[in-house]
């Protein structure tokens, strides 16, 4: 017999595996005996036959169900059987939604994505967490099971969360990852989904650093690189390492972070992507390791123009021979612990140039780049920011600026 767990409360097998008989049945996992006796916390549950899984699949009208309703469907038996039971049960400790979103969060931390093949980073961790205090501030630390009248609104309406429409619909994005887990896992008998706010083309508008904005904080990064001494010069040095592939190449941090030197083909005259697992010492002497891979899981090139090419001609030519990356300390070890501390040495630069808050702190430069390519040519747009699919080019960076359809249509002869 081919035994497949479920969570919690119920388990599908095979029957009869191999035989004209075969078969999948639902056994609900019941704490109470034959004869309606609580069974010890210590042992086993008692597996109890509740129907096949062609029961399920059907609703009273022969409409075929969804999952979910199957999953519904099945609790609601397995409930009919406990109420069924005529004895006095041990109270049962109430789940709340802390608990459940406290097992949740274990899970979530150590679980890999299907497409980074990476667990969360620390401070996408942490954004979870934020998100459900949000939660919770509105509808309490409530029994699991039991969700509010306006539960799906509430959140959007209470008033009590002060976001704006772009952070609400991504807190509650996550919000509903979660309770969509909770309802996977058996922690709760109802899917719930919270409403979303609907975007508007503000909420679509691109946050972009300007030409002027850009050359400020270079010239701030240079005075900085110029009047420092010691180790410090090399960290400046690096800012401006970063800085100028932010600006020309619209990269993005984790692929800057990654980037060795011997991935400069400068015969190719071509930048290469590509998945990295290697340690590093930081300053204080701990090891760390630098691992990843670009977005599309895939080796990526970034081609050169001359003006690239040129600076990172002279780069190259005056470092030291036993530097790896890209954004080196000198040694071979690695500038930065990961791409959140390049991201946040560039908040400080925004911040000591008043312009924290413009744009996101390297994202910015990306946006700026894309839109100016996005108005010249969608297609060159989405082969420089290396997206895979033009929607999310046209979606992200184009900025409905008019101009260039005005002046199309004045030299259109009618």
């Amino acid at each position: 017999m081919e035994r497949i767990i479920m969570p919690n409360r119920y388990e599908v097998v095979t029957e009869h595996k191999g035989t004209k008989y075969e078969k999948k049945v639902v056994r609900a996992r019941v704490w109470f005996n034959a004869n309606g006796e609580p069974i010890p916390k210590n042992n086993n549950p008692r597996r109890v036959l509740i129907g096949s899984s062609e029961d399920f699949k059907y609703s009273p009208s022969g409409n075929i169900r969804t999952h979910s309703a199957i999953i519904k469907a099945i609790h609601d038996k397995i409930d009919e059987l406990e109420d069924a039971v005529s004895v006095d049960y041990e109270p049962k400790k109430i789940l709340t939604i802390q608990k459940v979103f406290d097992q949740f969060l274990d899970h979530y931390r150590t679980t890999k994505s299907k497409k980074t093949l990476e667990v969360p980073k620390k401070s996408t961790v942490k954004k979870m967490k934020l998100s459900f205090l949000k939660y919770i501030d509105v509808y309490g630390n409530h029994p699991a099971n039991k969700f509010q009248a306006k539960h799906k609104e509430q959140l959007m309406l209470s008033g009590k969360i002060n976001l704006s429409r772009r952070a609400l619909i991504s807190y509650i994005s996550e919000i509903n990852f979660f309770l969509a887990w909770a309802y996977e896992y058996g922690h709760t008998k109802e899917l719930m989904k919270l409403d979303k706010p609907q975007k508007t083309k503000k909420d679509y508008s691109v946050k972009k650093f300007t030409s002027a904005d850009q050359d400020k904080m270079e010239k701030y990064i240079l005075f900085k690189f110029k009047s420092a001494l010691g180790g410090h010069k090399k960290a400046y040095e690096n800012w401006y390492r970063a800085f100028f592939l932010f600006r020309y190449r619209g990269l993005r941090a984790g692929d800057l972070f990654r980037l060795k030197t011997e991935d400069i083909n400068l015969e190719q005259n071509r930048i290469i992507l590509k998945p990295v697992n290697e340690k590093t010492v930081n300053k204080f002497g701990k090891v760390r390791v630098i691992e990843g891979t670009t977005k599309s899981r895939a080796i990526e090139s970034v081609p050169l123009t001359s003006n690239l090419k040129e600076y990172l001609v002279k780069d190259l030519k005056e470092r030291n021979p036993e530097e790896i990356w890209w954004l080196d300390r000198g040694n071979g070890n690695h500038q930065f612990s990961s791409p959140d501390a390049i991201t946040n040495a560039f908040s400080k630069i925004l911040k000591a140039c008043g312009l924290y808050g413009v744009a996101k702190p390297t994202h910015g430069h990306r946006s700026a780049l894309g839109t100016k390519l996005v108005n010249i040519n969608p297609a060159l747009a989405q082969m420089a920011l290396r997206h895979q699919d033009i929607r999310t080019t046209i979606d992200h960076y184009y900025d409905q600026d008019d101009d260039a359809l005005v002046d199309a249509f004045e030299k259109m002869d009618f």
